[in-house]
């Protein structure tokens, strides 16, 4: 079951009552440009705003987005 508290903080704006509907919408229009059972995950932040104004949408299990994030960040380490 999801945390109805889950989005702790806006972002850019956007109320936290706000948040779950224009994030569904994002993903909704997504998801319309790419086949079927494609997994999509989408960040919304605030530049310059660390540890608040973040929220995301997955249609990925939780932890396989995770593992998804955690890989990619690590390719991106080691380009730099």
């Amino acid at each position: 079951m999801r945390n109805p508290d889950r989005y702790a903080s806006p972002v850019h704006g956007v109320g936290v009552d706000e948040l779950p509907t224009k994030l569904r919408a994002s993903i909704d229009g997504v998801l319309k440009l790419w086949p079927r059972n494609t997994l999509v995950t989408i960040f919304v932040m605030e530049p310059g705003k660390p540890g608040g104004g973040l929220a995301y949408i997955s249609n990925a299990e939780r932890a396989d987005m995770l593992n998804v994030v955690r890989e990619w960040l690590d390719h991106q380490e080691r380009l730099q």
